[in-house]
């Protein structure tokens, strides 16, 4: 014989607690009325989105030798700001004490660039005359002087140094002797000078002039014609320019 089960007496319990956890009674007029209690309020918030900072604009410089000294050049580009502008960036120092002439290239953030020139040209100007001519030694002993202090007060202290939005600073630098007309070619990395033979690149398109110009020196760049040199750096310009959009 079977034996029948009540199943509303199984589910009666559970149906009953489901309800006084999960519904409210409401009175309205002569009756009830079952209603969901309402969920808790959870506060969900939204980060905000963090925008990245403009990148700092950048530029190409290069120095090559030729037969009649040293060439240095740099596109005349001024971008990041409302519009498009042009100016130089190059920077000449004329030292007749020391009987010298510097000229500096200078690629990254431009007013960072222009305040190192600046210092560095201060120092340059306050070399005594007894310590004269400026030889490459001397000239390397008071850039970098001046290059760590610089860096130690702007560049260090900054959270986004060495990042990709963080501020640059890149010195080309050339040293004419007046008397014997030789010329000495630096470049910086941070801090350090360094001295360079036939040529050098700085900038965010350094890598692809280096690329360009190699293959079309058939010796030597310093055996070059002038003229040829000038076109050479011209050709360079307009091809970095065109492939590297940061420049």
């Amino acid at each position: 014989a079977s034996e029948k089960i009540d199943l509303s007496s199984l589910y009666a319990p559970m149906l009953a607690d489901f309800f006084k956890r999960k519904c409210t009674l409401r009175k309205t007029g002569g009756g009830a009325m079952i209603s969901p209690s309402p969920k808790p309020h959870r506060n969900i918030s939204h980060p905000t989105p963090l925008r990245h900072p403009e990148r700092k604009t950048v530029t190409i410089a290069a120095a090559m030798r030729c037969q009649g000294g040293v060439i240095l050049c740099a596109d005349s580009l001024v971008s990041g700001t409302d519009l498009n502008l042009s100016q130089s960036k190059i920077v000449t120092i004329n030292l007749p004490a020391l009987k010298a002439n510097v000229a500096i290239a200078f690629a990254g953030t431009i007013s960072y660039c222009m305040s190192a020139i600046s210092a560095i040209g201060l120092r340059l100007q306050r070399i005594p005359v007894s310590k004269g001519p400026l030889t490459d030694e001397l000239f390397k002993t008071e850039i970098e002087a001046t290059l760590a202090k610089f860096y130690n007060k702007h560049m260090y202290p900054d959270p986004q140094f060495r990042s990709w939005t963080g501020n640059t600073v890149s010195l080309l630098a050339v040293v004419q002797d007046q008397e014997t007309k030789r010329a000495s070619i630096f470049g910086t990395e941070e801090t350090v000078l360094n001295a360079y033979g036939e040529a050098a690149f700085i900038g965010s398109g350094a890598a692809i002039a280096r690329y360009i110009t190699e293959p079309l020196v058939c010796v030597s760049v310093a055996m070059m014609p002038d003229d040829k040199v000038l076109l050479l750096a011209d050709h360079m310009l307009q091809q970095v320019k065109r492939f590297v959009p940061t420049c």
